[in-house]
């Protein structure tokens, strides 16, 4: 008969992180040592709040069937000798708790091996959990944990209760200097009093009825509907926020809502300073109204129901006290303009091989100009947005709030009046910020963004600095992604290996003399490359990708690459793509060697007037003119799903029918020229598109 198990571990306050990190760990680590003991079981459910960390395994087996298991060990020349057991075949069996007796040679599929047969006893599942559970509370991992009293074994927070039980029965372990029981404790406040789980199965619903919602699950959505209708309570609208929604559930053990109130004349303030201080300070949400206007108001998420009103008024003072201290900050930092800010940036270190602050900023509005071109931006704009852009890294506000940078710089081009571009251009020339961030989306955002990106990327890679296996210190990974993301949303065609250049003709002085530039900008359009396939590679097969690719060489142009790949993704269910990428391939190898020098338009020149004997030849003659007319044509529009359909479709038949019918390689030179001249058209033509010789379809 199957029963459920359960391992709850009661301790004081876990941080959220710890919480989460735990109940990640929890399921693996009990399966694991399930299976170490051949104890079948069925869904394994981790639970947790502040208070503790839980772990639900359904339908585990009370017996544990014994079970024959096979051994294999080294090769017969090493296992015997002169018919005698080596010393390594005495080893093998001494490791696995067998005598010399249990040893045999036998074969398998590569060879005659040493084989043995051991006998894996059965048993009451029952009689292993202890160790299991002693197995997993000492396994389980926090980013820091504490000892306390005088106890060695480590753990996030205090030990203070354990309950194990298998089915109705007690598990009994100690952990701690804790003895497993089946007592356990309600809400702190709400239900404190100990009681009695009765059985693992009555575990959730018993904490539920004393005010504990163990199930996270469960816990978000209860604090998400009382959140949400707090919000519409008060005429607004919760505003989403995933780190706080995270982050607030791993503070609580059954969720209840408070809303407080601050001064209106607090919303003169930028809406992501009053939002700031309200989720990242503060762990308080923010509701807008139906016009999408901030509220003066916040939510929060409490532990308890008792005395409401008190747990309103304390968080009201904290919240005004945050916010006249941010009000302070702005005000000073609106008194002064935010070009004045510049000279201190020159004693703001960038880096100690490539300057200051004030020397990135010069950098990037030299940069901007070419940028902007790539977006069609308004060039002066960039400029004049890329010289103002760190200089809110000098201000007040962003001394206190770090993660304003860039917001409190458009707040205060706007207090100076300056143009909405540039002001706009200035907030978003960070984004995005992460990999779920949104990027630049105006144009002179999304030029100054790459401009700034492009200056760091060089910059580094110019004194050596670039990421290596798992290290990336100085996030250029996540810049180069940013500047890709952003020329792939805004469809801008660009050669990367030309702004490389130019970003790299920016980084000058006496430490970077020394710096091989053509060297640099080779291995960063490289890195770009490969962090495109990489990018490329979520949305399409990688080798659809690399055929894309290919066709740019040593360059890199994001959106052109995209769209290729797009083309041939859209078309691969076409059965002529397959057998024409076999076909190309054979053509682009049997001429890869040859006519090395040889234009595009000179071939279709050549091929058109040269007269052809064989009807195969001929055939494919005329059908290679027209396709490259065609695929050129198509190519000039943009047009790569045209261009694939018209060499599939075109190409695949008389291709295929010349390389069964014609001996290329002839005897007669004049005859194999000409031959490998209409194949080296016909590989060309191709690779206008892509290289399809690189897709899967073409190996045989």
């Amino acid at each position: 008969m199957a029963r459920t198990l359960l391992l709850e571990i009661g301790c004081e306050e876990l941080p959220t992180s710890f919480v989460n990190g735990a109940l990640a760990q929890l399921p693996s680590l009990v399966q694991n040592e399930l299976a170490l003991r051949r104890i079948t079981h069925g869904a394994v459910r981790a639970l947790g709040t502040p208070r503790r960390l839980s772990v639900l395994i359904e339908a585990v087996e009370e017996t544990i069937a014994s079970k024959s298991e096979e051994l294999w060990g080294p090769p017969e020349s090493a296992a015997k000798k002169d018919g005698k057991w080596t010393p390594a075949a005495e080893g093998f069996a001494k490791k696995n708790g067998l005598s010399v007796d249990a040893l045999e040679i036998a074969e398998n599929e590569k060879g005659r091996y040493l084989r043995a047969t051991r006998l894996l006893e059965g048993g009451a599942a029952k009689d292993q959990l202890a160790d299991i559970f002693g197995a997993v509370c000492k396994k389980l991992a926090f980013e820091k944990s504490m000892r306390w009293a005088d106890i060695e074994t480590p753990f996030g927070r205090p030990v203070q209760w354990l309950v194990a039980l298998y089915g109705e029965e007690v598990v009994e372990f100690d952990f701690v200097r804790v003895k497993a029981g089946r007592t356990s404790y309600g809400h702190r406040f709400l239900a404190p009093e100990a009681f009695e789980v009765a059985s693992a199965d009555e575990y959730v619903g018993a904490l539920r009825s004393r005010k504990v919602l163990v199930d996270q699950d469960e816990r978000r959505t209860v604090q998400r509907e009382a959140l949400v209708a707090a919000a519409k309570a008060h005429g607004g609208a919760l505003v989403d926020n995933d780190f706080l929604d995270g982050e607030v559930l791993g503070l609580v053990e059954w969720p209840f809502v408070v809303v407080g109130r601050f001064e209106d004349a607090f919303l003169t303030l930028p809406d992501e300073l009053i939002e700031t201080v309200m989720s990242f300070h503060q762990r308080y949400f923010a509701a807008r109204d139906a016009d999408g206007r901030l509220l003066p108001l916040f939510i929060t998420t409490v532990n308890t129901a008792l005395d409401p009103d008190r747990i309103r008024k304390g968080n009201e003072r904290v919240m005004r006290a945050r916010l006249t201290d941010a009000k302070f900050f702005i005000d000073k930092d609106r008194a002064e303009t935010l070009a004045s800010r510049f000279a201190r940036l020159e004693g703001v270190v960038y880096h100690q091989k490539l300057g200051s602050y004030a020397d990135k900023v010069l950098r990037v509005a030299a940069l901007g100009a070419d940028c902007a071109a790539v977006f069609a931006a308004d060039a002066a704009a960039v400029t004049d947005a890329a010289r103002l852009c760190k200089c809110d890294l000098v201000s007040l506000t962003v001394g206190e709030f770090p993660e304003l940078q860039g917001f409190v710089g458009r707040d205060l081009a706007r207090n100076d009046k300056l143009q909405v571009s540039i002001c706009e251009a200035i907030a978003q020339h960070y984004l995005p910020r992460g990999a779920e961030d949104s990027v630049a989306l105006s144009k002179e955002g999304a030029a100054l963004a790459i401009a700034d990106r492009l200056d760091t990327l060089a910059g580094f890679f110019a004194i050596g600095q670039r990421p290596s296996g798992g290290g990336d210190p100085f996030g250029l990974r996540r810049a180069a992604l940013g500047v890709l993301r952003t020329l792939l949303h805004h469809e801008a065609r660009v050669s990367l290996s030309s702004l490389v250049a130019t970003a790299l003709g920016q980084h000058k002085g006496e430490k970077l003399a020394a710096v091989d530039r053509e060297q640099t900008r080779k291995e960063l359009v490289s890195f770009l490359r490969e962090r495109l396939e990489v990018a490329l590679a979520q949305q399409f097969a990688i080798d659809v990708v690399r055929a894309a690719m290919a066709t740019q060489g040593d360059d890199c142009d994001p959106y052109d690459a995209l769209q290729r790949a797009e083309a041939l993704h859209k078309l691969r269910g076409n059965p002529q793509l397959g057998l024409a990428a076999t076909c190309i391939e054979r053509a682009t190898n049997i001429t890869k060697d040859v006519l090395g020098t040889e234009t595009s338009s000179a071939l279709v020149r050549w091929v058109s007037e040269h007269s052809f004997a064989l009807p195969e030849e001929q055939a494919l003659q005329t059908v290679v003119l027209d396709v490259e007319s065609q695929v050129t044509g198509a190519v000039a529009k943009r047009d790569f799903v045209g261009a694939v359909s018209v060499i599939a479709d075109g190409l695949t038949a008389p291709l295929d029918t010349f390389f069964a019918q014609v001996f290329v390689m002839d005897e007669d030179l004049a005859k194999r020229d000409a031959r490998l001249r209409l194949l080296k058209l016909v590989a060309t033509t191709s690779a206008l598109v892509c290289r399809f010789d690189l897709l899967s379809g073409s190996k045989k």
